[in-house]
């Protein structure tokens, strides 16, 4: 599978893009202000900052709107932001460092996304959801700086309907992979169909993937 075919599956089942493009001017811009602000400030973007940015909806309105659609997660109380993808405030295996704050991300591959989709530098933590074995990334934008680790990496994908918010279904089974047995037991420990990718094609696929949620923002 080719980075444009692993794209389209994953609009197939998560249509992010798609998904922001349907909605008005206000939430669009609202979704980056979300997405800008976990990476700026390291946090989700407060209710008292999101009025800030609305004319035409509630607070509570453009929250339900944009969860809805899985465009973000809300708490328990649908009060509070707890994600956007790629980024998250709840805990999880992927830990992004970037401008100096340390964000979770959903998945591996969105940890691998982030530094592209905001051309920034980050430091990735995670580990090999096989052995457990840890982890280090250093990218700049899309370049692979350094990887802290002797053998290869690998990133798979089961390619599943999300159930509920992709953040706590899909998410769970998008993993890093260190080393070739490793990718060969996880492909075999499912029915699921699952793909798997070295590391620079998942960096193109995470790219192209999330990109276009910031098309058209000053970014």
């Amino acid at each position: 599978m080719d980075v444009k075919q692993a794209v389209d599956k994953l609009n197939g089942l998560l249509p992010l893009a798609a998904r922001q493009q349907q909605l008005d001017a206000e939430l669009r811009e609202l979704h980056r202000v979300i997405l800008g602000t976990f990476v700026e400030q390291g946090r989700p973007l407060p209710i008292t900052a999101a009025v800030g940015h609305l004319s035409q909806h509630s607070v509570d309105e453009a929250f339900q709107i944009l969860a809805q659609n899985d465009l973000i997660v809300l708490d328990v109380e649908q009060q509070m932001i707890m994600g956007a993808y790629p980024l998250s405030y709840e805990v999880t295996p992927h830990v992004v460092e970037v401008n100096g704050h340390a964000i979770n991300a959903m998945c591996a591959l969105d940890a691998l996304s982030v530094a592209p989709m905001f051309e920034v530098e980050s430091d990735i933590k995670s580990s090999c959801a096989m052995g457990g074995s840890p982890l280090s990334i250093h990218m700049q934008g899309e370049q692979i700086t350094s990887v802290d680790m002797e053998d290869d990496l690998y990133v798979g994908i089961r390619w599943q309907a999300p159930c509920g918010a992709a953040a706590h279904s899909l998410c769970r089974d998008m993993v890093f992979l260190l080393g070739q047995e490793a990718a060969d037991k996880w492909r075999q420990r499912s029915d699921i169909e699952g793909s798997i990718f070295d590391l620079p094609t998942a960096v193109a696929i995470g790219s192209a993937f999330f990109r276009p949620l910031l098309a058209g923002s000053d970014r």
